[in-house]
């Protein structure tokens, strides 16, 4: 299958054929600034977009994009990592102080405070189906 990278100097995605080395590049828009990405339950790219403060949804077929904005009041996230748990909803991290969770079939978004606050890294599921992140700003 295809490998999915972020260019988060140029605002944009890039995927890569293995087999043939042919890339592409798909530009997120005007201030995106992403830096994680992963393949969704739905083969998209999904991606934490800390320029546009969204997470981005890129079609592996047509190369659509569609955003998922932060709420308002959570501007300067500062997004990092993603991760979905069995039910398809993407979890993700804000270095910002926050970790949120998107549920992709309705759009809905919940974000919450991180409990050290700012900091919030890396993010996983385990086979239980339990949420862990790390942070920078320690355990």
């Amino acid at each position: 299958g295809a490998v999915w990278y972020t260019a988060q100097a140029q605002g944009a995605v890039g995927r890569l054929d293995p087999r043939s080395g042919k890339t592409e590049r798909v530009p997120l828009g005007n201030g995106s600034a992403p830096h994680g990405v992963i393949v969704g339950p739905d083969g998209a790219a999904w991606i934490t977009d800390g320029g546009l403060n969204a997470i981005v949804r890129v079609d592996s077929k047509t190369l659509a994009i569609a955003r998922f904005p932060l709420p308002k009041d959570r501007q300067n996230a500062n997004l990092n990592t993603a991760v979905f748990d069995k039910r398809g909803h993407l979890w993700f991290t804000g270095q910002g102080g926050i970790y949120g969770e998107l549920d992709p079939g309705s759009g809905s978004m919940r974000v919450f405070n991180a409990p050290r606050g700012p900091g919030a890294y890396g993010i996983c599921v385990t086979p239980d189906g339990s949420l862990y992140f790390a942070s920078l700003a320690g355990s």
